[in-house]
């Protein structure tokens, strides 16, 4: 809780996966399909300076920052091992913190050689090399482990290099939560128009079709209540009999391996349904 102690395990998760992080471009570049013993003769992430006051922990990572550097062959330049590796992890972070904001972006693959990653922020767009894009669906899973160590106080892990002082991973408690799953849910809200085709009173779930919209296809999403204290369900009662309702609604994203975005549910407002529903006189 201060800087009297530290969680051991929480800090083990941390280095283990962040050389996990960086054997996946290691991996890619010489062809392996995993990590072999004399491989880790040859490919090593050391920490330089790891300052006792920056590591504190409280339910998960508040501060941490490593100075690394990489000790490998001669046959594959170190440079590009962290450049793909942190380029990767920028390729993610630009792609799932766009889609938290209901605003998926597009992605563009170039033959160029290498580890690229370009955003165009006038059209959304991202450009990525085909290294960038196999690393980074590598790295995914150690960046999901990673990110469990955070937790609600505010704090930052930092993974940066003497020798690329330009190139860094950064991730912190606002922005972890977009690598735990798949998932990424919207913070933006929407307004829908459509009704109620099914539902369940024990969970307040159902399914809700969605007419014309400049926010997503129409058809019919899985939905769940938003914030459901206090619900009155006869609104979703009504619509149940064919009456189309307005909802706001968040979108949850499952971000497939290829980095493709499909709407698996809707996370509708109770309490701004009910408040439109009463204007409506409904």
């Amino acid at each position: 809780m201060t800087r009297e102690y530290v969680d051991l395990h929480a800090l083990g998760i941390a280095l283990i996966n962040i050389q996990a992080i960086f054997d996946r471009s290691y991996c890619f570049y010489t062809g392996h399909k995993r990590i072999t013993a004399n491989d880790r003769e040859n490919f090593k992430i050391v920490a330089y300076n790891v300052k006792r006051g920056s590591i504190i922990f409280d339910a998960g990572l508040t501060a941490f920052t490593l100075q690394q550097s990489l000790a490998i062959t001669q046959t594959i330049d170190p440079k590009l091992i962290f450049k793909a590796t942190v380029a990767g992890f920028k390729f993610l972070h630009k792609y799932f913190s766009q889609t938290n904001k209901n605003n998926v972006p597009t992605v563009n693959i170039t033959n160029s050689p290498g580890a690229v990653f370009n955003y165009n922020s006038d059209n959304n767009t991202i450009t990525v090399s085909n290294d960038t894009m196999h690393i980074s669906q590598a790295m995914r899973p150690a960046l999901r482990r990673v990110a469990t160590v955070f937790g609600q106080q505010a704090g930052e892990l930092s993974i940066n290099s003497q020798e690329y002082p330009k190139e860094d991973i950064v991730l912190n408690n606002e922005d972890a939560h977009l690598f735990k799953s798949n998932k990424v849910i919207s913070n933006v809200p929407i307004i829908l128009n459509g009704i109620v085709r099914s539902f369940s009173v024990e969970n307040l779930t159902g399914h809700f079709e969605v007419s014309s919209s400049p926010a997503i296809p129409a058809g019919k999403y899985a939905f769940v209540i938003k914030d459901a204290n206090d619900y009155n369900i006869d609104w979703i009662i009504e619509s149940l009999k064919g009456n189309s309702i307005q909802v706001t609604a968040y979108i949850e994203y499952d971000v497939t391996p290829t980095i493709q975005s499909n709407i698996t549910k809707l996370y509708l407002s109770a309490a701004t349904l009910v408040e439109r529903l009463r204007k409506e006189g409904v």
